[in-house]
């Protein structure tokens, strides 16, 4: 690494160090399950989700309003009581009623469902952010200080998987660097995968986890709810802004990453930034 990218890399860490996540307290002083940085990042990566159950919410009150008048109509049109509906009339108004009271709830439903699963997976991402790693020379650092700076892609299995899947990158080791891939080997049993040394220039290439207590637990935790078995190796591939791009079982897509990701130096520099590609589970 040069000195100037080395330069650039600690004075973004430091800025990036000034930046926490806040929790919400209850009154109560009791902590809420998703923090205030969870909650608006949800809302700004679906700003129109809010609005939408505002405006539903009010239909499926007036909805329920109106469902409950027209089954007191047609109770009163069964019963023969003066100036009530007659019956075909009285039934058609409470089936109106009654269909758009469904129709909000499905959409409110779907929506607080969509924004349920949204507000997980970015709490999953923030509790990710916060797994230490060290550079290669020494610094150690959460993994969101790298934003804006490199993606990482975690590869996690046995310690001879993890050989096997950083061997399988070798060809394609040039491309990804160009890419600002950072790869960050995590050996599921324990062991110390052999690497290769870094070469001089290289040292974007490679972190090294810090404290694999938390790694592991994190790790469990995601492929428990992905009902993968605790040994199952996997990757995540996260992009430049820190959230997972993609993620599977296995070997990363070594190739398909250097093909689709931009690069992060000359021309291109800072252009591919917000356009890493798909972000989710793969």
């Amino acid at each position: 690494m040069q000195p100037s990218q080395l330069s650039k890399l600690q004075y973004s860490i430091r800025v990036s160090s000034n930046s926490r996540s806040a929790q919400v307290i209850k009154a109560d002083g009791s902590k809420q399950k998703y923090s205030g940085d969870t909650r608006l990042r949800s809302e700004a990566q679906a700003p129109f989700r809010t609005f939408r159950l505002f405006v539903f919410g009010g239909l499926a009150a007036a909805a329920g309003l109106g469902t409950a008048f027209a089954v007191i109509r047609l109770v009163a049109a069964l019963g023969g009581a003066p100036n009530a509906v007659d019956l075909p009339t009285g039934l058609k108004d409470l089936g109106i009623d009654v269909t758009a009271l469904a129709g909000c709830l499905l959409v409110m439903k779907r929506d607080n469902e969509a924004k349920e699963k949204a507000m997980q997976r970015i709490s999953r991402e923030e509790n990710l952010a916060k797994l230490k790693v060290e550079l290669p020379n020494g610094r150690m650092v959460n993994l969101g200080q790298l934003r804006n700076f490199a993606r990482p892609v975690i590869v996690a299995g046995s310690g001879e998987q993890v050989e096997q899947f950083m061997q399988a990158s070798e060809p394609v080791r040039k491309e990804l660097m160009e890419r600002g891939v950072m790869t960050i080997p995590v050996a599921l049993d324990g062991t110390t995968p052999e690497l290769p040394p870094l070469e001089k220039g290289e040292e974007r290439w490679r972190a090294s986890p810090v404290r694999m207590d938390a790694w592991l637990k994190w790790l469990d935790e995601q492929k428990e709810a992905a009902k993968l078995g605790a040994d199952q190796p996997v990757y995540l591939s996260l992009r430049m802004d820190g959230r997972v791009r993609g993620s599977g079982k296995g070997c990363p897509p070594w190739e398909r990453l250097a093909v689709q990701l931009p690069k992060t130096d000359g021309i291109w520099k800072g252009l591919g930034d917000g356009f890493d590609g798909f972000v989710g589970e793969q």
